[in-house]
């Protein structure tokens, strides 16, 4: 069993992405699960991983590719594997989201 709550753990830091691990890939298997505080754009891409973001608070402009628009709390954002991707938050807050990054198997 795995039960965990985000204020019991340590936070790690990521240029611009403050997070914790909610579900490490040793728990989840293919599945990592963490909370971010996403405070400054940092454009990239995951080559092995697909990734869903769950926006919890703030608001921000979330560019896929080349295809941009706003977010804010209540969305969800699918990103595929191998798209460049850039959330940037709107103001001065960050945007909190819970991240979802896992491997999907191929047929």
């Amino acid at each position: 069993m795995h039960i965990v709550h985000p204020d019991n753990l340590s936070e790690e830091n990521w240029p611009g992405f403050p997070f914790r691990t909610l579900v490490s890939p040793d728990v989840g298997g293919k599945l990592g699960l963490y909370l971010l505080s996403i405070t400054e754009a940092n454009s990239h891409v995951h080559d092995k991983e697909d990734q869903i973001y769950i926006v919890i608070e703030g608001r921000g402009v979330m560019e896929i590719d080349d295809k941009k628009q706003e977010i804010g709390p209540g969305f969800v954002v699918h990103i595929p594997k191998g798209k460049r991707h850039v959330l940037t938050p709107l103001g001065d807050d960050p945007v909190t989201v819970y991240s979802m990054e896992y491997e999907v198997n191929e047929p």
